[in-house]
């Protein structure tokens, strides 16, 4: 396994990755590099099962979360802005960015969450010119 250098629209690198999630991926196609290949990284965290596939050169992401055995939540979305792991001491997030304004945050550790921001436009406020 090897580090993958930065592409645009996926900022995430393989161990970067493997890091957060504390798992490693199962490869559609092994041989395949990282970054062309769709990786789904399995996790059970107590009553959490969580699937989070990744194919980061056309930027496809799905995500599924079962509690307890019931599907809680899913995720599907093509050509994704961005993926990244957020950086903060004791927390493991992955961040999915649908648009500028638009991201899906997956929290692991130290409990499950997912959040999803979403900005709107500002307003357009009134511009006068003087005459």
């Amino acid at each position: 396994m090897t580090d993958s250098p930065q592409y645009p629209g996926v900022r995430a690198t393989e161990l970067q990755l493997l890091a957060c999630l504390g798992v490693e991926p199962q490869e559609l196609e092994p041989g395949i590099p990282w970054y062309y290949n769709t990786a789904t990284y399995t996790l059970a965290l107590g009553r959490w099962h969580i699937e989070f596939l990744l194919q980061p050169s056309s930027g496809e992401v799905q995500l599924r979360i079962d509690c307890a055995g019931q599907r809680c939540f899913e995720f599907s979305a093509t050509a994704v802005r961005d993926v990244r792991v957020i950086d903060q001491p004791g927390v493991d997030v992955v961040e999915i960015v649908m648009e500028e304004r638009s991201r899906l945050t997956l929290q692991l550790r130290p409990s499950v969450k997912i959040t999803q921001h979403f900005q709107t436009e500002p307003p357009i406020l009134p511009v006068e010119f003087p005459v």
